[in-house]
């Protein structure tokens, strides 16, 4: 059976907080800085890591996107030079950027073959002169 009377709200406690001294609010601080301090410095090496499975994933596409560029070796060498150094240098490739790489030096190569030069030699001058 319910009672209709009406009921007085309740009020809520809240704990008094103890009355902190200037030492505490140091040693609080210091942990807190030093705690962030942590966080940070696991966020600089989890970026870190990141940063050299991208490089090495890179790596390991430069070298089978090459191999099945069917580009002659000297062509296929110039590209790998050139995205090597970007790599060795710590920075990463875009993978649209190595298929422009090597549509240019496909370009190159038919340009040389339709002059009717042989990739490699200068036309119009003979050895020795």
């Amino acid at each position: 059976m319910s009672d209709n009377t009406p009921q007085e709200p309740q009020v809520l406690q809240t704990p008094q907080t103890p009355p902190v001294n200037e030492d505490q609010e140091t040693q609080a601080l210091i942990e807190t800085q030093a705690a962030q301090k942590q966080a940070e410095q696991r966020n600089l090496t989890a970026a870190e890591s990141l940063r050299q499975v991208r490089l090495q994933s890179c790596r390991n596409l430069l070298k089978v996107t090459l191999q099945g560029s069917k580009l002659p070796q000297p062509s296929a060498d110039r590209v790998q030079l050139r995205f090597e150094k970007q790599l060795d240098a710590g920075a990463p490739f875009e993978p649209v950027e190595l298929d422009n790489a090597i549509i240019e030096e496909q370009n190159l190569l038919s340009a040389l073959t339709a002059a009717g030069g042989n990739p490699g030699t200068r036309t119009g001058h003979q050895h020795g002169q």
